[in-house]
């Protein structure tokens, strides 16, 4: 499993990265501290077409990274269900649930 030390390294690969298009990450632990290093990689990338973080454990915090990054970016697509199950809650989309049902 790739967790945020490994997301950590992947991006320090992806910012000289020139030839990988497409990386799949799907079902891994990586979480806002491992989006956020991803996110800071790929700013600038133009060659990955494809990246996959579905079943991870993005929250909030890593959703905003990842966004922020990519706004001005449209050459990457992220799948947008970023989807997680823990013990206490469960988040789509960056949005804890328990938390939209009390609002």
């Amino acid at each position: 499993m790739i967790d945020d030390a490994g997301a950590q390294y992947l991006a320090e690969a992806l910012r000289n990265n020139k030839t990988l298009t497409t990386l799949n990450l799907w079902g891994n632990e990586i979480k806002d501290a491992g989006a956020q290093h991803l996110a800071d990689a790929l700013r600038n990338n133009t060659t990955l077409t494809t990246l996959d973080l579905v079943d991870n454990q993005i929250g909030d915090a890593g959703a905003e990274h990842l966004a922020d990054a990519l706004a001005n970016n449209e050459v990457i697509v992220i799948p947008l269900s970023f989807v997680s199950y823990s013990s206490s809650s469960i988040h789509i989309d960056g949005r804890d649930i328990e938390r939209l049902l009390h609002e």
